[in-house]
């Protein structure tokens, strides 16, 4: 495993090729991609990015088989054999992927164990094992409550709190083979699962394997899916690519194909969706790297490696500084919400009004995304909440004048232009009248800042909250570790103890074994002197009867 940190800005991907590891900021103009060779000359199986911009890769080997590598250094920072002290047969890795706040990371292996480890304490917390089916992916859910490992023939759902099976998730046609899963992040119950032939299944692993899909996408690509990807910031968006060469995106609701991006020569091998919800990548079994931006038909970026893409992930949006916002900045951000295709109503920022409600008509391959000749969703929109600008500033109006501040509320224009009013009528010197601008303005400012400076208690609760979760499983592993001390001291006791009785018991029967032989000489000995008494006494009796 291999991490390597990232504090750009511009949306980087890992990428994996044979032996080697890229990382690539795909968005930025001439950028060429930093290459690590963290298993030298060995194969690489996956890779991925933890939370704060580290990427971690494993590769086919057992000893160390997961490496630790700072992104922007190269440096190696730790390294771990997955499957060590075990008794059972060792397996290779093949998948490895992160919890949500990193600590833990999860290992899967061609041996069907799925192991997960401690990264602050370096021990494994968790190993389960589907025995006689390799783990091609694993997985943690969003809500960090269960682990997923993928088979061909089904996914397993494990409970990470209660340490045991949860569910099995199986294909409806036992001649099904699954290939690669996503479980969506802003519905962490839904898992979408691809097939061999083309097919897409979305599952509630609350509900269990025996439920039929909720979703079936039944063979809507010609060939087995290569990559599975719900949309961060939409939860009515899912993407799926094939070895068939196409990218192509669904609407969760009506299970109809929106868009069919790319229709490529090459098989593509892996697909990735950015956080932000407007990029995506695909990477091909020769060896290029597309990206596209959603609302655009070609890709916007590429690059060539020099073997076949296995794997490739975006890196998770770095959390934005905290930095004072000037009033130019307040009105700019108020003035138009980021990725917004049309005027949206401010009572509901996010999502234009019955946009839940209105049908969804399939789009030809000439269409993108965005583009919308009458009431359609927006796909690139949270629903409930305007993102932070990742790609840029958002758009700013002309700034405001002393006279009609943009910033102010309807009271202050009102209180304003009574202002004015009071001023035609008095006639006062255009000083005062400057001054009392000015001090309009000043107000108007303070009260913006004191607007902007109102969300702060609620990062300052996140983080509360974020701190309180860790400490609660810091205390959760050492109460765990505690019982696990407390259950090894039992037995050791216990089998001291047995070890004392047994050296006693063995004593003791040593002592009857002695005892034993002794009882027997002696009734063998008053045997002898019987047989002796009894021949004197018939000796005696004849010389008696003769004289």
């Amino acid at each position: 495993m291999t991490t390597m940190a990232s504090s750009t800005a511009s949306p980087t991907v890992v990428i994996v090729s044979g032996s080697n590891v890229l990382t690539w900021e795909c968005l930025k103009r001439d950028a060429q991609a930093q290459s690590l060779h963290p298993h030298g000359e060995t194969p690489i199986a996956d890779a991925t990015w933890n939370h704060n911009g580290h990427a971690v890769s494993t590769d086919v080997e057992v000893h160390n088989n997961v490496i630790l590598t700072a992104a922007e250094s190269g440096t190696r920072l730790d390294s771990l054999q997955h499957n060590q002290n075990w008794t059972r047969k060792a397996g290779v890795g093949t998948s490895v992927a992160f919890g949500g706040n990193s600590r833990y990371l999860t290992v899967g292996d061609e041996s069907g164990a799925v192991c997960m480890w401690d990264l602050k304490k370096r021990t494994r917390v968790r190993q389960f094992f589907h025995d006689g089916y390799a783990s091609r992916q694993v997985s943690v859910d969003p809500s960090d409550t269960f682990v997923l490992s993928l088979s061909h023939a089904f996914l397993s759902v494990y409970n990470l709190r209660e340490g045991n099976l949860s569910t099995t998730l199986d294909p409806p046609d036992r001649h099904m083979s699954f290939t690669r899963f996503h479980t969506s992040p802003l519905e962490p119950e839904k898992t979408a699962i691809g097939t061999r032939d083309g097919s897409v299944l979305v599952y509630d692993i609350h509900q269990g394997g025996r439920n039929a899909p909720l979703l079936t996408l039944d063979r809507r690509q010609s060939d087995a899916i290569s990559g599975v990807s719900f949309s961060a910031v939409n939860s009515k968006l899912l993407a799926s690519s094939s070895i068939d060469g196409t990218l192509q995106f669904f609407d969760m609701r009506s299970g109809q194909t929106i868009q069919q991006l790319a229709s490529l020569s090459a098989p593509i091998t892996s697909l990735s969706m950015h956080p932000g919800g407007i990029n995506c990548a695909v990477g091909t079994h020769a060896g290029e790297v597309l990206v596209y931006d959603l609302r655009q038909s070609s890709p916007i970026s590429s690059m060539i490696t020099k073997g076949r893409v296995t794997s490739l992930q975006f890196a998770p949006i770095p959390k934005p500084r905290k930095e004072k916002k000037t009033a130019a900045s307040s009105s700019a951000s108020k003035s138009k919400p980021f990725m917004n295709s049309a005027r949206i109503d401010d009572d509901e920022p996010m999502r234009r009004p019955n946009a839940e409600d209105s049908a969804l008509q399939p789009m030809n391959a000439s269409r993108t995304l965005s583009n919308s000749s009458g009431p359609s969703t927006n796909y690139f929109e949270p629903e409930s909440a305007v993102p932070k600008s990742y790609y840029g500033p958002p758009e700013s109006k002309p700034s405001a004048t002393a006279n009609s501040p943009s910033w102010t509320s309807g009271k202050e224009n009102q209180s304003s232009s009574n202002t004015k009013s009071a001023t035609k009528e008095d006639k006062p010197d255009i000083r005062e009248s400057r001054l009392s601008s000015s001090m309009e303005s000043k107000y108007s400012l303070s009260k913006s800042n004191e607007e902007k400076k109102a969300p702060e208690p609620r990062i300052k609760m996140d983080e509360v909250r974020d701190i309180v979760k860790d400490e609660v499983e810091n205390l959760r592993d050492d109460i765990e570790e505690a019982i696990r001390n407390l259950h090894m001291d039992m037995i050791s006791q216990f089998h001291q103890q047995s070890q004392e009785l047994n050296t006693v018991l063995t004593a003791q029967n040593a002592t009857i074994d002695r005892l034993t032989d002794e009882n027997r000489r002696l009734q063998e000995e008053n045997a002898k002197l019987r047989e002796e008494r009894s021949s004197s006494l018939d000796g005696s009796d004849h010389e008696f009867l003769f004289s």
